[in-house]
């Protein structure tokens, strides 16, 4: 089973975020901020980091490239309501697997992710 790490501060999104990827059988663990899913990053195994662009804490690529420095082979999606073309070009330079906009369409999300997997 696959293991995501959903980084996303509005509650309730995130809530509903971590029961569709539920549902489709994904192991998820989430976080409001950057700092708490680094913590959660540490303490277990993560395939997938799926995070808003947005934190309180870091952007989505801030924590994209603290993610990869402790585990390299960990995928990334960021998901963002504002589509910023120099932030899109720094997250593909970085090795962002995707950039979605929000608001999400729940089989394009489940699509990238079975891709990024």
């Amino acid at each position: 089973m696959s293991s995501i790490l959903l980084v996303e501060d509005d509650l309730n999104a995130r809530a509903g975020l971590v029961e569709i990827l539920a549902d489709e059988g994904y192991s998820v663990e989430s976080a409001g901020d950057a700092e708490a899913a680094l913590k959660k990053l540490k303490s277990g195994h993560v395939d997938l980091l799926l995070s808003d662009f947005r934190l309180p804490d870091l952007s989505g690529i801030e924590l994209h490239r603290k993610v990869k420095a402790v585990n390299p082979q960990v995928q990334t999606i960021i998901m963002s309501a504002y589509s910023i073309p120099e932030s899109v070009v720094e997250a593909r330079e970085l090795g962002v697997f995707s950039w979605l906009t929000k608001p999400l369409q729940v089989d394009a999300l489940l699509s990238t992710i079975k891709k990024a997997l």
